[in-house]
């Protein structure tokens, strides 16, 4: 089941061509893991999906109710 922390969660997904998905990636792991995003503690999971002649990055938040999170 699902965690009840995240019960009001959403996910921001990201599109990038395979040129610059790596870098995006590599930046965001290091703000998260540094807690240099003031929004840190929302964002409950990344996930970068490579795909044939793309790469998806999706970003689950906790509250996705939280406009100022989510815009």
């Amino acid at each position: 089941g699902q965690d009840p922390a995240n019960r009001n969660g959403g996910k921001w997904i990201i599109r990038f061509k395979k040129a610059v998905s790596g870098r995006f990636w590599e930046d965001l792991v290091l703000v998260l893991v540094g807690d240099q995003l003031d929004y840190s503690d929302d964002v409950c999971g990344i996930v970068l999906s490579c795909r044939f002649n793309e790469d998806i990055l999706s970003v689950w938040n906790r509250n996705a109710s939280d406009h100022q999170v989510c815009d």
